[in-house]
């Protein structure tokens, strides 16, 4: 019985350990790289998958989870990896990031309006910016932004 416990005992101690070293890697990476976006949004590391809490469908978790990581299909994105030539909006010749795309973009004026109305509501204070968005973890911010972008067709 003494052995079980101890081999116990040991197992959370390796495994609070580990965690107190990644945590201090974590804030490591956040000081060196400041432009770490995932660093900026998620500022500790969580005892659990931000999305556990929610209800959603797969595609919901997946475009969310893409956004918080900055991989997707956005042309700033795809410039980067070298899929597009250049990071331009092909509608108005500014450089296409998700903040543009979200709340600059003339072709997605109507969408971007009732975006804005609908962080209005939520009481968000502005000047609005996606990575603040993501940040912030709530759902009904999540849910305004996959709105959006559902309304918008845009595929990420």
């Amino acid at each position: 019985m003494d052995s079980v416990i101890r081999d116990v005992a040991v197992k959370i101690l390796k495994k609070n350990w580990r965690k107190n070293i990644w945590r201090k890697n974590w804030r490591h990476i956040d000081n060196i790289a400041k432009k770490n976006r995932y660093c900026s949004i998620q500022k500790k590391i969580p005892n659990r998958t931000w999305f556990q809490p929610y209800n959603h469908s797969r595609k919901y978790i997946t475009t969310i989870t893409r956004l918080r990581f900055g991989h997707a299909c956005y042309p700033t994105h795809l410039h980067k990896i070298r899929v597009l030539e250049n990071d331009r909006c092909p509608n108005c010749d500014k450089k296409a990031d998700l903040d543009h795309i979200s709340f600059e973009c003339q072709k997605y004026k109507n969408e971007t309006d009732r975006f804005i109305q609908q962080l209005h509501r939520l009481k968000i204070p502005a000047p609005f910016n996606i990575l603040s968005i993501l940040a912030n973890g709530q759902e009904s911010m999540y849910n305004a932004l996959v709105m959006f972008l559902s309304s918008t067709k845009i595929v990420l």
